[in-house]
């Protein structure tokens, strides 16, 4: 019953990665398979159990929750430090480098991959979510 909220805390911020995708999607597979009490003899496929949940996988949930942020945080004021650090990660000097040692997979590098299912590039969407209402 409480799988879902557990996961979901601060889902919004993580950068996953595609492995780490996969087994998150493998983790609600598993959990969706014994509240459903569906043995694994049966052969059922991924997308039956989710039509007979009507949930859609927890990945997608989670870029649904991290593109919201992102909009929440490009319509914030431009005072507050978020706002501020948003700006400045999309407008790098030309000389900075990630410091050795640090994760590749940033959040907004997530943000950036989402976006490529809807075509979008990280730019164009700030600037669109600029231009919405509240």
């Amino acid at each position: 019953m409480y799988i879902i909220p557990v996961i979901m805390y601060g889902a919004d911020v993580w950068s996953l990665t595609v492995a780490s995708q996969r087994r998150l999607d493998a983790f609600d597979q598993w959990c969706l398979w014994h509240i459903l009490r569906i043995p694994y003899t049966a052969h059922v496929s991924y997308s039956e159990v989710h039509s007979r949940t009507g949930q859609p996988p927890i990945t997608t949930v989670i870029k649904q929750r991290r593109l919201e942020l992102f909009g929440h945080v490009v319509q914030a004021d431009q005072a507050e430090d978020h706002n501020r650090a948003l700006r400045a990660s999309l407008n790098p000097p030309s000389n900075w480098r990630r410091p050795r040692g640090r994760p590749r997979q940033t959040w907004l590098r997530t943000i950036s991959d989402d976006l490529k299912h809807l075509y979008l590039g990280l730019r164009l969407a700030y600037l669109q979510a600029q231009g919405r209402p509240s």
